[in-house]
C-alpha cells in the first residue's frame, strides 16, 4: 500500500516543521 508510506512521509515532514518552529 504506497499510500500508507505516502501519508507516513507526510507525517514525518510536519514532524520535521514543528521542529524548526516555522
Amino acid at each position: 500500500r504506497k499510500s500508507d508510506v505516502e501519508m507516513v512521509d507526510e507525517v514525518i515532514e510536519n514532524i520535521l516543521k514543528q521542529k524548526q518552529g516555522k
